[in-house]
């Protein structure tokens, strides 16, 4: 009865039941979670298996299940679907007399079924009664999603051709009415995609797997603290306007890297100037609870239910329904606002955005631990929800969180048919495209300098011209399907895209350096299985982006007995250089380089790791020419030669562990077990 979910403290509901309200499933998690953080394991797992008896029980006691008349059609679904055909007839009768090209045609009549599926979908909804068994299904999350149940009763809507492009002509048919020959002919791509998805996507899905197991398998927690006090500063990840990754998200177990002041501001209640306390301290781990006292540090929140008015100077007036009025103040005048007037808010609601945007975390990605990663800089274990501990395998976490969730994804498509839409059929090849460090097709052309836009346009060609301030002058000769991101005159900083599309990570390394492609890398794979309503936490990308980004191309050797040309790991370049500058001699020069995860596997200090994984013939030449000599610090190499893996249990700290009990009756500890050295 003390998880959190109901104010103890306020006597109107000090005896309420902790849980009196829907259970879904995503509510079931948030009290499991609770529970284990506040009991731990045994209790856990005694309300478990409670909980289960009991589902058990009323999943019995109903006796749910789908019949024929349990799929409602909505009334008004004839109306919405006659409207959309004389929008479409228009768009046909526009096209017919010239007026609009055939692309701009195609794309207004999908935006028009598009938008009747949506309106279709809402009035089924509607329509539904909160005890309808399939509505009972979806809405507890036990079975089933909302577009299952729009195909059974609502319409099918747009599908999808063999290469992904959308049909024009839509399915207007549900399940329960029938769909004509026609019809049904359009929704067999869907289906053979399916099918042929689950047996392809399934295999790429496990090699992508297999290649970050080997990128990322010698990643362990090696020790308490590498002693930096860098990190990186983290914020919330968008897409345009739409919200991807929220902060609080993002900064959960995370140790902070620095103490976390905001700036002087206004009370928004009382509209006082408050001088700010410190949000985290430096080295503190920042729980659930702290997360979201940072996002929320500052915001103005709604007082009483009632309709809102945003004023010029700032203020929110709240007037309540028995007409009393509330105002509430912005902490900062340049703070968004969450609402505008005439909005109808409930109590508590949230009305601007909190103050502070970003946080500065210590991140996997500027670790110092030579051989693997230090307890501050990963934060907490994901599986366990307490702080990470020396010898956990966290490159082999890493590798099956990323992994995993694209077997699952590869299937989804199966689960809708074929309905239009992104599936991970383009989102799983954009995941490897981004750790393989490849080129993406149709890729953004990026600004080198920072400076003005020029245009030149002319019948044989057609140019971006990039003017820099110190007089510099590029050209970037653009293809008439680029799609522009710039305009005449406009001011425009290194790195920049100039025109729409994926960018080149590679591009991006040499024009902005390391920090601009972590931060890229993880947001566009953030984007993709976020699309797909998966959650990857960040540290798992981090730790495969720091494999990809180890490794240096030395451009000078200086004083060190380093080779030009020659690819090293950056700490043994930091090392080598730090042993130059000792002995008075010119330090050597070195550029970043991204390998891909495969070339990142194979370029691993450890030739037998890379010999069991690809080109094994020529990696066992490379090393006996070389009299290459393993370290045997990662786990394949160990398997290979029969030895104890250097994680967990096998690590050297671990192998010298007493057992010991404390006997309370005669107040003596008694040592039961001494293991071997």
């Amino acid at each position: 009865q003390d998880l959190g979910f109901v104010d103890r403290t306020d006597p109107k509901t000090v005896c309420d039941l902790e849980i009196n309200k829907l259970v879904p499933r995503k509510t079931l998690g948030i009290i499991v979670e609770r529970c284990y953080r506040k009991y731990g394991n045994a209790i856990t797992t005694a309300m478990l298996d409670r909980l289960k008896s009991l589902g058990f029980e009323y999943a019995t006691r109903s006796g749910i299940s789908i019949a024929i008349g349990d799929v409602l059609i909505p009334e008004s679904k004839a109306g919405i679907v006659a409207d959309a055909e004389k929008q479409v007839a228009n768009i046909e009768r526009a096209y017919n007399r010239g007026m609009m090209s055939a692309d701009e045609k195609y794309q207004n009549v999908i935006e028009i079924w598009g938008q009747t599926s949506i309106k279709v979908q809402r009035a089924l909804l509607e329509a539904m009664p909160e005890f309808n068994p399939m509505f009972m299904m979806v809405d507890s999350g036990a079975r089933g999603n909302i577009s299952q149940i729009t195909q059974l009763g609502g319409m099918r809507g747009l599908m999808s051709d063999p290469l992904g492009r959308i049909i024009e002509l839509p399915v207007k048919a549900n399940f329960r009415e029938g769909l004509t020959v026609l019809e049904y002919f359009t929704s067999t791509h869907g289906a053979r995609k399916g099918s042929a998805d689950t047996a392809i996507r399934t295999a790429d899905s496990g090699y992508l797997t297999r290649r970050l197991v080997d990128v990322a398998q010698d990643i362990i927690i090696r020790e308490d603290d590498c002693g930096t006090n860098a990190g990186v500063v983290v914020e919330a990840i968008r897409d345009g306007k739409q919200l991807i990754v929220t902060l609080p998200e993002r900064i959960a177990g995370r140790i902070a890297a620095e103490d976390l002041h905001p700036l002087p501001h206004r009370d928004p209640v009382t509209g006082n100037e408050i001088e700010p306390p410190v949000l985290v301290r430096e080295g503190e781990l920042i729980d659930e609870e702290i997360s979201l006292n940072i996002a929320a540090y500052g915001a103005a929140f709604a007082p009483a239910s009632g309709t809102v008015e945003v004023r010029d100077n700032g203020e929110i007036v709240i007037t309540s329904a028995l007409g009393v009025t509330h105002t509430v103040y912005q902490a900062m005048p340049q703070q968004r606002v969450l609402v505008t007037s005439n909005d109808a808010v409930k109590e508590g609601q949230q009305l601007t955005e909190g103050l502070v945007k970003s946080v500065h975390i210590r991140s996997v990605l500027t670790c110092k631990t030579r051989y693997g990663v230090c307890i501050n800089c990963y934060g907490r274990n994901l599986a366990t929800g307490g702080i990470v501990e020396v010898g956990e395998a966290i490159g082999i976490i890493a590798a099956q969180s990323i992994g995993e969730p694209g077997t699952q994804l590869t299937m989804r498509t199966f689960h809708t048919g074929g309905v239009a839409g992104d599936d991970i059929t383009q989102g799983l090849p954009r995941v490897e495209e981004l750790f393989e460090a490849r080129r993406p097709k149709g890729q953004a052309i990026i600004s080198e300098l920072d400076g003005r836009v020029h245009f030149i346009e002319n019948k044989n060609r057609r140019e971006i011209e990039i003017h820099g301030y110190d007089g510099e002058v590029k050209n970037y000769p653009v293809t008439y399907g680029a799609r522009l991101k710039v305009h005449e005159g406009d001011i425009v900083e290194a790195g920049e895209e100039l025109t729409e599309g994926p960018v080149s990570p590679a591009d991006l390394l040499a024009i902005k350096g390391i920090r601009a492609v972590q931060v890229y890398i993880l947001q566009e794979v953030q984007k993709v299985y976020r699309a797909q309503g998966v959650e990857i936490n960040d540290k798992h990308v981090e730790v495969i982006v720091r494999q990809i980004l180890r490794k240096v191309k030395v451009e000078d050797p200086g004083g060190t007995e380093l080779l030009p040309g020659a690819l090293i790991d950056v700490f043994s370049f930091e090392e080598e250089n730090a042993r130059s500058i000792v002995a008075g001699l010119d330090p050597a020069v070195a550029r970043p380089v991204l390998l891909g995860i495969t070339k990142a596997s194979l370029a691993t200090d450890s030739f037998l790791s890379a010999a069991s994984f690809q080109e094994t013939t020529r990696v066992l030449t490379d090393a006996a020419i070389k009299a290459k000599v393993d370290p045997l610090l990662g786990l394949k190499e160990n398997v290979i030669i029969g030895k104890l893996i250097p994680a967990g249990t096998g690590m050297t700290r671990y192998r010298s562990i007493r057992v010991v009990v404390n006997n309370p009756e005669d107040g003596r500890v008694q040592e039961v077990v001494k293991t071997q050295d």
